[in-house]
């Protein structure tokens, strides 16, 4: 008999996944609100590269290397804010992991409280040019097109059913996660 080993894709890698998603999610999202407020489209790209280039991303023309960085600073943030939601969903129980509802509403959660950290305590005093954008409607994109797809995406990805490996093929240093005993 050989031992099979049960995974579901919510480990470190896929939270990185997850994060970028929810990050294209939001991305796509402020570029929306920006046109619908009459701002150029390219306005969160820029203040997202103002974060490396201080005010002048935003104030200088619209280079392609702004947004260029503007793409990748975004989206690297949001890998690195999905891995951090990932790490707090590991500790949650399955059932919580697997409920959507629960998920939509921590999720919700982590993205308040990344638009306080980031928004309101980081940019007030490292970046105040990000305050100029209107507060309620960051808050509501940091919630609503960020923080509830990632939730929900994490309670997909653990309601998805087992798949299991042999134990023998596991990378080394791979934390077990649950073993059967294949006939």
């Amino acid at each position: 008999m050989e031992r099979v080993e049960l995974t579901r894709e919510t480990g470190p890698g896929a939270a990185l996944s997850l994060g970028l998603v929810a990050g294209a999610v939001l991305l796509a999202a402020e570029i929306v609100a920006a046109l619908l407020a009459g701002l150029s489209p390219r306005l969160p790209l820029r203040v997202a590269a103002s974060l490396v280039m201080g005010s002048a991303a935003i104030e200088g023309p619209p280079a392609f290397g702004v947004m260029v960085l503007g793409t990748l600073l975004h989206l690297a943030l949001a890998a690195l804010y999905g891995w951090i939601y990932g790490a707090i969903h590991r500790v949650a129980s399955p059932a919580a992991q697997r409920s959507f509802g629960l998920q939509a509403l921590g999720g919700a959660t982590f993205g308040l409280a990344l638009w306080v950290v980031n928004v309101q305590i980081v940019a007030r005093g490292l970046y105040p040019w990000v305050l100029e954008r209107d507060p309620w409607v960051q808050a509501l994109l940091h919630v609503a097109a960020f923080g509830v797809p990632l939730g929900l995406l994490f309670a997909g990805a653990a309601s998805r059913p087992l798949s299991g490996r042999p134990v023998s093929q596991r990378p080394a240093g791979q934390r077990r996660v649950d073993t059967l005993r294949r006939p």
